[in-house]
């Protein structure tokens, strides 16, 4: 009855589970494997050198740079990433952890989970590409452009700012742009500001309009810069 069950769980689990033995021979693999890289059991089973074969081949050598290190009788916990070609040609990309078994204190080999993260990393990598395409943007405009909370705490800032006013845009974030721009509670803009601030909280709009600021960069100097 255990066997069956354990049966059961290995047939029908998402992950990519295997296990080598203490050689580093691989004696079981779970059929999802099968859905990983669309080879039948019986095919891997015949083909000792599986492992390594299926492996995209820019990534052959980090895997087996990690064999060598984890498929020996190594006490920690590993995790790679690397990429894999299916029977039919497509490349996937795999996370990999493995960590030793023992039986009755013996080591016996590893056992291997792959997880199938080709969706998450195409997703990263573009968003990447776009956040790339956005701090080029960024760097090229002349505007500084500013990013705040309901509060008016600078969420973000442009490097235009420290083109401006020679200061990092670290010294920005996070402080109110009351404070950074000297604008006193007692000022006509900052009842206005504050104004339209309120009318955006409660109905959702505003209106565009243009401020004349007058800011001090790191020498001191006062700069006039309009503000919408």
């Amino acid at each position: 009855m255990k066997e069956n069950s354990l049966k059961i769980i290995a047939d029908n689990i998402a992950d990519w589970i295997y296990w080598v033995d203490a050689e580093g021979k691989a004696m079981f693999h779970s059929k999802s494997v099968e859905q990983f890289t669309e080879y039948t059991l019986e095919e891997i089973a015949a083909n000792e050198n599986f492992l390594i074969d299926v492996i995209y081949e820019e990534d052959k050598e980090q895997f087996i740079e990690h064999k060598k290190t984890a498929y020996s009788e190594n006490p920690e916990t590993n995790e790679i990433v690397f990429r894999i070609v299916t029977k039919s040609g497509k490349i996937k990309t795999i996370s990999h952890i493995c960590r030793p078994i023992y039986e009755d204190g013996k080591y016996i080999g590893r056992i291997a989970d792959n997880r199938d993260i080709t969706l998450q990393k195409a997703q990263s990598e573009t968003i990447l590409t776009e956040k790339k395409r956005f701090d080029l943007y960024m760097e090229s405009i002349q505007d500084v452009l500013w990013e705040v909370d309901d509060n008016y705490l600078i969420k973000y800032v442009s490097p235009a700012f420290t083109k401006i006013s020679g200061l990092p845009c670290e010294v920005a974030v996070g402080k109110s742009v009351f404070e950074l721009l000297n604008i006193t509670k007692e000022s006509e803009l900052y009842n206005v500001l504050m104004n339209r601030r309120n009318v955006f909280l409660e109905k959702g709009i505003i209106e565009d309009a243009i401020f004349e600021v007058p800011f001090s960069n790191k020498e001191g100097k006062i700069i006039f810069s309009t503000s919408n």
